[in-house]
């Protein structure tokens, strides 16, 4: 998996892709330029047993807390 650089690029890249799609970005020559990639995180296969027993133990709880996921989705989302 490829971590970006910066925190936050998946709206500049695709306002980047669209802006140079209408053939605009030879006119703004001070538009930004793609953004770095970052870094490589490869998985560690040592950890598949847990997060296998992890998905296990989500997949018997999501029908019974499938509504309070929504609640709590709205509760948290003033919270910055």
């Amino acid at each position: 998996m490829r971590v970006c650089a910066q925190a936050e690029v998946s709206a500049a890249g695709a306002a980047l892709l669209a802006w140079d799609y209408l053939d605009r970005a030879a006119q703004r020559p001070d538009l930004p330029r793609p953004v770095p990639a970052g870094r490589d995180i490869h998985p560690d296969p040592s950890t598949a047993v847990g997060y296998t027993a992890l998905y296990r133990v989500y997949v018997q709880l999501y029908p019974a807390l499938r509504e309070a996921f929504g609640d709590l989705a709205a509760a948290g989302s003033g919270i910055e």
